[in-house]
């Protein structure tokens, strides 16, 4: 599996190394960005919500693989039946949210999302793109989501 450039595997364990990858400060300068596919949010002018988890993962040291560009190609072109079934094959199902869980989001025909559980004080959302408003922080509590996490 290729690697986008910039965005590396991690070979932590599953604890989270860096605490920094928890805290909003991360994140919360993406809050509203606009999608556009394969934007880097740390660019601080669009962002996918591929490029957004791995950031989000990379940064906090948790397990995963690299950022395979075809992902990023298939989401492009809609092929939403095919990066399902990559994204399945490669998680495992939780019971429910954890800090820098992940989860596949149905956008109807918006194709899919994927996002990433991130705390915001004492409440823990997952972090989105939504296809016209942004990036979104949305409360756990209002999401009926199935979680997972890198294999």
């Amino acid at each position: 599996m290729r690697s986008v450039e910039g965005i590396s595997a991690s070979h932590g364990g599953e604890e989270v190394k860096d605490s920094a990858a928890l805290s909003p400060a991360l994140w919360r300068p993406w809050i509203g960005l606009p999608h556009a596919f394969g934007a880097d949010p740390n660019d601080g002018q669009a962002c996918d919500c591929l490029v957004m988890v791995w950031r989000v993962l990379e940064a906090s040291g948790v397990l995963h693989p690299p950022l395979d560009p075809s992902w990023l190609e298939l989401a492009a072109d809609g092929r939403w039946p095919l990066l399902e079934r990559f994204w399945r094959e490669g998680t495992e199902p939780l019971i429910g949210p954890e800090p820098l869980a992940v989860c596949l989001i149905r956008n109807g025909p918006a194709g899919l999302g994927v996002g990433v559980v991130v705390p915001d004080g004492a409440s823990l959302g997952v972090l989105i793109v939504h296809h016209r408003r942004g990036v979104t922080w949305v409360p756990c509590h209002l999401l009926r989501l199935l979680y997972s996490r890198f294999r």
